[in-house]
């Protein structure tokens, strides 16, 4: 099954530099955060629906952290956020304070 967030489906679009190169049209930042399954659709089918794609050929991450989580600060205290989970965080990433 296609993973909720992807453009297309899930279903890149059409492969440049003789199939090395790919992506999707539009962004994934709605989609769920993790290691998903990548699989290929030879362009003898006709690569619609999820059964064309039958062959797994590795995985692939979408980063960042998790959504809906909730932390809380105190006013006229330093504050910390710590245990925040996610896919493939590091050390240099940042978060900001912005309005809603």
């Amino acid at each position: 099954d296609a993973v909720a967030g992807w453009p297309n489906d899930g279903v890149t679009a059409a492969a440049l530099n003789d199939g090395l190169d790919f992506a999707w049209d539009g962004t994934i930042a709605s989609a769920t955060r993790g290691t998903f399954r990548l699989c290929w659709c030879s362009a003898a089918l006709n690569c619609t629906s999820p059964e064309d794609f039958r062959q797994d050929v590795g995985t692939i991450s979408v980063a960042g952290p998790n959504l809906s989580q909730s932390f809380t600060c105190t006013l006229g205290q330093s504050c910390t956020v710590s245990g925040v989970i996610g896919t493939v965080l590091s050390d240099d990433d940042k978060y900001a304070i912005l309005v809603e």
